[in-house]
C-alpha cells in the first residue's frame, strides 16, 4: 500500500470514528435530557404524595378529634360505594323522619 493509500485510508477511519463520536455525544444529550424530565415527573409526583398524605393527616387527624370519619372519605374508602350510598340514603331518611 502506497503512502497516499493509507494517509486516505487512515483520514476515512477517522472520519468515522468522528462521526460515531458526534453521534454519541447526540445520545448522551437525548438522554441527558430524558433524564431531567424523568427527575421533573419524579419530583412532580412526590410532590403530589406530599400533599395526599398531608390531607390524608388532617382527615386523620379531625376523625380522631371527632371520633367520626367524614362521609366523604368513608365512600371514597368504602370497597362497594353503591350500598354506602344506599345505606347513607336509608339513614338519612331515617332521621328525617324522626326529626
Amino acid at each position: 500500500e502506497s503512502a497516499k493509500a493509507a494517509v486516505d485510508r487512515l483520514y476515512g477511519e477517522a472520519e468515522q470514528a468522528t462521526e460515531l463520536f458526534n453521534e454519541a455525544g447526540e445520545r448522551v444529550e437525548r438522554l441527558r435530557g430524558e433524564a431531567d424530565r424523568a427527575q421533573d415527573a419524579a419530583a412532580r409526583g412526590q410532590e403530589s404524595i406530599n400533599r395526599m398524605r398531608n390531607s390524608l393527616g388532617a382527615m386523620a387527624g379531625a376523625q380522631y378529634r371527632t371520633g367520626s370519619i367524614d362521609p366523604a372519605l368513608a365512600l371514597l374508602l368504602s370497597s362497594d360505594p353503591d350500598t354506602y350510598l344506599e345505606r347513607a340514603a336509608a339513614l338519612d331518611r331515617a332521621g328525617a323522619r324522626q326529626a
